[in-house]
């Protein structure tokens, strides 16, 4: 893991490979900092939240309104399928 977070093209979100199976990207460097600052889940949580209500901010800023609206459509998509699974798992 060690080498991975040396990578000279370390990505934001890691995909599972076989020289990256957990699979670590950049996102990682924020939860590792803000669980060594003694945050817990639900603060890590709302940090991403309010970051991803910033981004889609600037990107709207930037790129306009149906761009922002897109991203928040995948991320949306996204967070349904992690509560379907989660729902599964129970």
């Amino acid at each position: 893991m060690e080498a991975i977070l040396r990578a000279q093209n370390l990505p934001s979100v890691g995909e599972p490979t076989d020289k990256n199976p957990v699979p670590v990207g950049e996102w990682v460097l924020l939860h590792l900092l803000m669980k060594q600052n003694g945050h817990d889940w639900h603060e890590e949580i709302d940090a991403c939240r309010k970051a991803i209500h910033n981004r889609v901010q600037s990107l709207r800023s930037f790129h306009g309104p149906e761009t922002a609206l897109e991203a928040l459509d995948s991320v949306i998509a996204d967070l349904e399928t992690a509560r379907e699974s989660l729902e599964e798992a129970t």
